[in-house]
Parts: structure tokens; sequence; C-alpha cells
């Protein structure tokens, strides 16, 4: 510390690495926004400011921090500011939660590393085996299923540092995992978001100014500034312009620039050479960009001069090698911003994504239908080998017409009548033909360009918190694995369907093309019939559908309704639950069982002639849901009266409290008779249909109990 007297005042001037980083940037934005200003008044003013911001920052957060080593047990104590300047001199691997590891060049061994790389690389070999493989092939199958062994083991490395009871536990390892994971990935969906949609909003001043200065010091890298702008662009863009940009991305969590912000912002923009203001401008800025002819001519080319269509963007056709390589060197030095984010991971939880579909711990699906829509419009008319031919469209058109007349002779709801009738399903015109293979291609060309600047992007992230090493390759990689025709995404984490066209440049075959994840229609549970005709609607009416008529999904999860119901009253069995109990004795409390509860239930309420559950040994049952209470019991008073008598002992005991919800009877039993009454339709219903995503398509759920309607939908 240097002590100072500053504007009649003494003050404590810290120093350091970080103040110096500091005031090197500041003092370039107070030369470009303060012309007038000499040198040394600008120093005295940033020593003012640091100075000040240091005895605010004591008062308000504290001096010390401890610095604790849970391997050797020792505890360092210090101020923030030396903490700080040790990092920086040092340059520990940092994490996002804080966490410190010795640098991979420091000679410490790890084994616990080279185990999980061992694994990593054992799955790289059984992938690059398994893509030898048609998707679906046995011989597909059999290596997908090794590499997903390997990443299950590593994975488990991870619950081993998390759980205490491993050898393997260490708090600090498993926080810094996550922690990390989540900073990677929040740190790709920003560039995405800001690359793909200019969706990366200014939050104050300091911000803008940053975000300006980081654009003009990258003018003086020599791979930032490789092209000239009058072989590039249009025209200049006027400071005019490129103000009203930056003040119209201003607006992060409510941000509004005040009358001093905003001139501000003027003054630094004006003070710009012609060279920073037009990269400033097409920063983020990727339409705009693509507009300039040469750029959009360049992107024109590269689809004429294909000779098949670009299907894979992780390896680059000859023919246009050098004119897709050039486009991305375009992209790297004009519209991607290469730094990151400080508030990353709290804008990825906040922010309303516009590109960025869904996130994993390791993956993002990316929509580039904006990319797709803008550069599909300057194609028309434009003569390209991978367009189709006039003959393949008539060709497609008349396979569409023949699929649609396979779909003749459905069952389906009457609702005026109030029963299932034999129909023709509606049939709908053939509008247009999209070109897949321009499309792909389209879409890949910006895949290609995405894939080289995310993996630029992880090598950035990891400089900013010190794992790069010389001789080591980044191991932070990731590359362009799935095109996606259409996406259904849900409220819940890790819950969508889709339609996969291309993995990693191979075509997928149109019968493994429907995928689900997460969606409880797909899970055990579910009876077939009812998982198979869901899995139709969502494949074929939503996936694959150009419209989605919300009537006539609406008029099949009707008809599938009353074929529930009907099946069930017909004493069919599908619709009921199977289930494998223990013994009673094997349970602490047997009767929270529901299928021993239900078993009982069974054995008090039948007679005599019918076969008994024994509840010493394990059995297989089915379990029916019925809704039996005090005020419905004596609908079997006429026909089952013993059954009715017994029901009414059996609700009088305090295990069950007035109501019976579930009978079990022996699997390979029939569905006796005096059940059938008592069976709650409704619950079986809504069990069966209420996972459907109505909500997703525009159609909400009733809960009306009246089964002779349809009572789990409304439109």
């Amino acid at each position: 510390m240097t002590n100072q007297q500053l504007y009649g005042l003494d003050y404590e001037i810290p120093q350091g690495k970080l103040v110096d980083f500091y005031k090197d940037d500041m003092r370039e934005i107070l030369i470009r926004l303060c012309p007038k200003l000499d040198l040394d008044e600008i120093e005295e003013a940033m020593n003012w400011a640091v100075a000040i911001s240091y005895e605010n920052g004591k008062r308000t957060f504290g001096h010390e921090v401890k610095v604790h080593n849970n391997n050797t047990n020792q505890v360092a104590e210090m101020d923030f500011l030396s903490l700080s300047n040790e990092l920086l001199e040092r340059k520990p691997i940092i994490t996002t939660q804080g966490v410190l590891f010795k640098r991979h060049d420091s000679g410490s061994k790890n084994p616990f590393y080279n185990f999980i790389q061992y694994l990593l690389d054992k799955r790289d070999e059984a992938k690059k085996e398994m893509k030898k493989y048609p998707k679906g092939s046995e011989m597909f199958n059999k290596w997908n299923l090794k590499q997903l062994n390997y990443k299950v083991s590593c994975n488990a490395l991870y619950g081993c540092a998390g759980n205490y009871a491993s050898v393997f536990y260490n708090l600090y390892l498993c926080t810094a995992v996550t922690g990390q994971g989540r900073g990677c990935i929040s740190a790709s969906i920003t560039m995405f978001e800001g690359l793909l949609s200019d969706n990366m909003k200014f939050a104050n001043l300091t911000e803008v100014l940053q975000f300006i200065q980081n654009v003009a010091n990258d003018q003086r890298r020599e791979d930032m500034s490789r092209f000239n702008d009058w072989d590039v662009l249009d025209r200049n863009i006027t400071v005019e312009e490129c103000y009203l940009r930056i003040i119209g991305n201003c607006g992060w969590d409510g941000w509004v620039p005040s009358d001093r912000a905003v001139e501000v912002i003027w003054d630094t923009i004006c003070n710009l050479d012609q060279r920073t203001i037009n990269v400033l401008y097409y920063k983020n800025n990727l339409f705009a960009f693509c507009s300039n002819k040469r750029v959009l001519n360049l992107v024109l080319t590269i689809l004429q001069k294909l000779e098949e269509p670009f299907l894979n963007p992780n390896k680059v056709p000859d023919e246009v090698h050098d004119e897709l390589i050039m486009f991305k060197d375009l992209i790297y030095e004009y519209c991607y911003y290469r730094h990151i984010w400080i508030d990353k991971l709290e804008r990825v939880y906040t922010m309303m994504r516009d590109v960025v579909l869904i996130t994993d711990t390791d993956s993002c699906i990316v929509s580039l239908d904006g990319w797709y829509k803008f550069i599909l419009q300057f194609t028309i008319g434009i003569p390209m080998k991978i367009k189709y031919t006039q003959a393949e469209i008539k060709q497609a058109a008349e396979k569409i017409e023949l699929e649609m007349r396979k779909t003749d002779g459905v069952v389906e709801y009457d609702f005026y009548n109030e029963e299932l009738v034999n129909s023709k399903r509606k049939e709908y015109p053939l509008i247009i033909i999209e070109e897949d293979n321009l499309r792909y291609s389209i879409v890949d060309i910006m895949s290609y360009v995405v894939s080289q600047l995310i993996l630029d992007y992880m090598v950035l992230f990891s400089e900013n918190y010190n794992t790069d090493t010389k001789g080591r390759d980044c191991l932070l990689i990731m590359k362009n694995e799935f095109l996606f025709k259409s996406l259904l995404l849900t409220t819940g984490a890790k819950n969508y369907s889709s339609l996969q066209l291309v993995q990693e440049g191979n075509i997928i075959p149109e019968d493994k093309q429907f995928d689900i994840k997460g969606m409880p229609i797909a899970k055990v549970g579910i009876p077939d019939s009812t998982s198979t005709a869901l899995k139709n609607i969502l494949e074929y009416d939503i996936l694959r559908s150009s419209f989605v008529d919300q009537v006539d999904i609406f008029r099949k999860l009707t008809t599938l309704e009353k074929q529930i119901y009907q099946s069930i009253k017909n004493k069919k069995k599908e619709y009921h639950k199977p289930a494998r109990i223990k013994a009673a004795t094997s349970y602490k409390m047997p009767f929270r069982i529901q299928g021993i509860k239900a078993s009982y239930a069974y054995n008090q309420i039948k007679s005599k002639e019918e076969p008994s559950i024994d509840l010493k040994e394990r059995n297989s049952v089915l379990i029916i849901k019925v809704d039996i209470n005090k005020k419905n019991v004596d609908k079997l008073i006429d026909e089952f009266p013993e059954y009715c008598s017994r029901m009414k002992e059996l609700m009088k005991t305090p295990e069950y409290n007035g109501k019976i919800e579930a009978i079990a009877i022996p699997e390979d039993m029939e569905i006796p008779s005096w059940i059938i009454p008592m069976i709650d339709y409704t619950t079986i219903i809504h069990d069966n249909l209420r996972n459907f995503p109505c909500d997703e398509i525009g159609m909400s759920k009733n809960e009306s109990k009246d089964i002779t309607h349809t009572n789990i939908l409304k439109l």
C-alpha cells in the first residue's frame, strides 16, 4: 500500500496486478472518453477511485479471507487484495465454486485424473467403432452399450467424490466439478445466444464500456484483423448507427441508461476509429453482417459448389473447403465476441433464451431455424446441384399422397352420438415439398462455423480458469452431433421428444428418427397399447406435421379414452397395473404397500370359491383401482349382497377408514364381475392419458369426473 494526498485528502492506494490490470483498461477508456485531460489528471482520478472502492469494500465485505487446504488441513489468512494478487501471480486452476487446484504442469501426480482419462479414451474408441454401423443395427447397439458403460463408470467416479463413505470423498472436489460444469455450459449458452440471436444485453454502463474496450483491444490482435473492411463490407457504419445499436442492446435486468450514461456512450463511440466502429456494429449482429453482398455471395457460392448435401459439419467437403474456411474466419473477426461474460451463471438462469432450446450438463440443442430461413430466401431461383429435381419433387408428392390414403378406415369418436365409429382420416393438401438436401446444407454451414467457434471459446474458457498448459490440448470439446427436424419441448427438465434426421454425417433411417427423452408416455408402467397410440400421435400429428391440428388430436385422444373405457368394461386386463409383491412379513409397514393392501382387501371381500392370495409368499398380482366408499357401496346390494356386506365390514377397519381404492387379484385370474361396477374408470383413464403433452400444443386438461364425455381434455 502507498499513501498519497488526493484532492486535499490522504488516501491509501492499494497495489498489485489486479489494480494494474484495472487501471490499464480504465486509462484507455478515459483517454477515449475525455481526450482533453492529460495523463497526470487521469492517473490521479484513477488512484482516487481505486482508493475509495478499496475502503468501501473493506467496510462492506470485511477485510480478511481464509484459504483452506483440505489435503494438508492448513488454513491461511489474508486480505482479499493479497489473495487476488496471489492468484494472478501463481495462476492456480480456479473453479466457479472458489476451489483451487495445482496446475497440470506442476509435476504433481494425479491418479484420479489418469483413471478418468483412461475411461474417456476407451469411450472414444467405442464410439468410433459404433459409428461404423447403421443406427439401430445389432452392432451399433453393441458398441453404443459399451460407450455408455464407460460413460457411467466415469460418472460414478464423480459420485464417489461426493459420497462421504467413499475413499475418494472430497467435498471440495465434487462441488468444484459441479460448479465448473455449470460454468462451462453457461459460457457456451451465452456465446450461442450472442452470436446467433444478439441476445446478450447490457446491464449497466460498466458492461457497455467494457464491451467497447474489448472490441477496440481485439483490433490490435493479428488473428482478429485479417480482413480489410473495403473487401468485405458494402459501406462504412456511421457513428449514429453504431450508437443506436449499442443503446438498443441496453436493458438487461431492467437497466435504463441515464442521460449521463447515454452521453458517455455517445462520446466514447465518437472517439473510435472507423475500423472499430464497423466491427463494434457487427459484433453479435450476424444477419446484418451476412446481408453484405460479398458475405452473402460467399454463402451462396458454397451452396452452388456443393456436389452433394453437406451432412457432417465436422467434415468439410473438399469442393467448398476454402470458401467455408473464409466464411468462418469472417464470422470470427466481425461477429464473434471472444470474451467471457462475468455473470454468465446468473444470466443463464434468468434470461429468456432465443436459440438455445435445451441444455444439459454437457450439451446444448441450438435452433438454427432463423439462419435457415434467412438464407433460404436468397436461394430461390438459383440452380444448385443439391436441390431436388422436378422428378424427385413429383416422386415425393406421390409418396405422401400414398401414405395419406393408407389412413382410411380408422376408429374415431362421434361426439354427437357419443360413440366410437369407423371413419376416414382427414386429408390435407400437399402445399410444399421441403428440399431436405438444401436445408441440411444451409444448416450445416452455420453448424460448422459454430462448432469451430465454440471450440475456440472453450480454449478461452480454459485460459480464464488457468487450466491451459503448453503441449496439452484443451479437453473441453464440443462438436455437432445431431440435426433435428423438429422438437417438442415440455416444462419438465430433460423431458422432450424430437425427430433426429442426421447423426454426425449419417442420415438416420426413417423408422429410427423418432426419439423421446424423459417423457412419461415412454416409461415403464404405461400399457403398451396406450404408449403406442400416444407415440403415434406425437410423432405423426405433431413432430412430422407442418400443421398441428388440435381438433384432430383432440378427437384421437378422445377415441383412445373411450377405447380404454370399453376395454375395462369388457373385463380386459391391459389397462390395469401388474405388480410383484413379497411376503407381507417382509415389510415393516405392509399396509403402506399398495399391493399388500389391495391383496388383503381382495381376500376379505372374495367368496369362498374364488382363489386366495397367499400373503406369506411372493405373488404376481393385478392391481385394479376402484372407488368404493360408504356412499356408493350399496350399488352392489341387489346383485352382489354378500360382497357388499363384506366391503362395508372392511371399510370399518382403521387401515381402510371408510374407503377402498384398490383391489388386487391373482395375475392369471379373470376380473370378477363384482369388481366391474366399482372400478375407478376416471382415475385409470387419467393415469393412461394425463402425461400426454397437451399444454405444450395449446390444449388444456379438464378435471371433470363425468365419464360420459371426454374427461381429460378441453379446447
